[in-house]
Formats: structure tokens, C-alpha cells, sequence
């Protein structure tokens, strides 16, 4: 004859079964916080695709205005001359070790020129390479700059295995405080045809022995 189940062990059945059986049926929903992250996501890249647009088109009408100013006219009815719309920092950029001392003693940046269709457009002019150090409540502190004149700037143009880009580079103080190893690279670009001004920044991180 089988012996009677302890009602405090039919007890802790009941309990598993019921655990079970909502763990089952949540399984089988989807979450709700899942649904928001991704839902976050599609607006982020909504929102990133339509500053794209909007950073073209600025730079496009400013390098319109520039050419108003100067008497600059269209040379043929109806062709739109391609114009300096926007600048950007192409993949890689960074900092970098090249003695191989594990710190980093340059900063690296490839810098894309592009027109208001966001095609790449080789242009002229001189640049001004900066990396400060930004802190909340705080101006920025310049830690280092170079200027590129504009003979330095076409000399920068590259094409090759890693892309199209101008190859700018600045050396890295020796003393750079904690504080200033998470910074921002900025770069300040004015065209000569037209003057036209633009810039572009990104954070970096330097890696040091401290």
C-alpha cells in the first residue's frame, strides 16, 4: 500500500508546479522591457540618419551663402556644383601607441570630406587639430593643437587599402594628468574656395601606464 504524501511535501508540489506553470506562461510573452529597448534603438538610429541630413544641408547652404558673397554663379543652368556639406572622422580614429611601450603617444585621426549628397569631395583648405578636455561646469581645456596649412593638408590626402581619407596626426604630451585620458579630438576645417567653416569632434580614450 502506498504510504500518505506529508501535507507538507504535497504542499511544496503545489508550489513548484504553480512557479512552473508561471514561469511557462511568461516565457511565452514577450518583454515588455525588450520591446521598449528596441523600440528606443529604431529611434536613436531615426534620429542619428536625420542629423545626418540636417549636418549635410547646413554645410551645403553655408557654402552657398559663401559663394553669394564671393559672386560665385552657376556656370551652366540647371547643373548643381558639388559643395563642402560636412566633414567627418572615418573608422580608426584614435589613439595609438607606435613604440610599442604600451602608452599612447599620438593621436590619429582620418578625416572624410563630403558634398550635400554625402559623396566624397577632395577639397582645399587648412585645418586646425585639437584635443581638449572637457568636464562638466567646466570651459574646455585645450591640452594640444597643430595647425595644417593648406600645402600640409593636400600633402594628408590618402587613398588606399583602409579607404579614402586625409591622415592627420598629433603627438601626445608625456604629463597628461588622469583626468585628461578621456577627451574629445576636434577638428576645425575652413575651405579656400569659399571659406566656408566647418568642424567635427569625437571622444577618445588614451591608454597610460599611471
Amino acid at each position: 500500500m502506498a504510504q500518505p504524501v506529508p501535507w507538507q511535501l504535497g504542499m511544496a508540489l503545489v508550489s513548484v508546479l504553480m512557479v512552473s506553470g508561471c514561469k511557462a506562461q511568461f516565457a511565452g510573452k514577450p518583454n515588455a522591457a525588450d520591446a521598449v529597448r528596441r523600440q528606443n534603438l529604431e529611434l536613436e538610429k531615426l534620429v542619428s540618419e536625420l542629423q545626418e541630413k540636417l549636418d549635410l544641408r547646413t554645410g551645403e547652404l553655408e557654402s552657398l551663402r559663401s559663394q553669394l558673397q564671393r559672386g560665385v554663379a552657376s556656370p551652366m543652368s540647371g547643373a548643381i556644383s558639388p559643395t563642402l556639406s560636412k566633414i567627418e572622422f572615418d573608422r580608426y580614429t584614435g589613439a595609438i601607441d607606435t613604440n610599442g611601450d604600451g602608452n599612447d603617444d599620438r593621436l590619429r585621426v582620418y578625416v572624410r570630406t563630403l558634398d550635400q549628397h554625402g559623396r566624397l569631395l577632395p577639397v582645399a583648405g587648412r585645418a586646425t587639430l585639437q584635443l581638449v578636455q572637457i568636464e562638466p561646469d567646466t570651459p574646455p581645456i585645450l591640452i594640444t593643437e597643430r595647425s595644417y596649412a593648406p600645402a600640409e593638408w593636400d600633402d594628408s590626402y590618402r587613398s588606399g587599402l583602409t579607404g579614402t581619407h586625409h591622415t592627420l596626426e598629433i603627438l601626445l604630451p608625456n604629463n597628461l594628468l588622469p583626468q585628461a585620458l578621456d577627451a574629445t579630438v576636434k577638428l576645425t576645417f575652413v575651405e579656400a574656395d569659399t571659406g566656408t567653416t566647418l568642424t567635427v569632434q569625437q571622444a577618445v580614450r588614451i591608454d597610460r601606464q599611471l
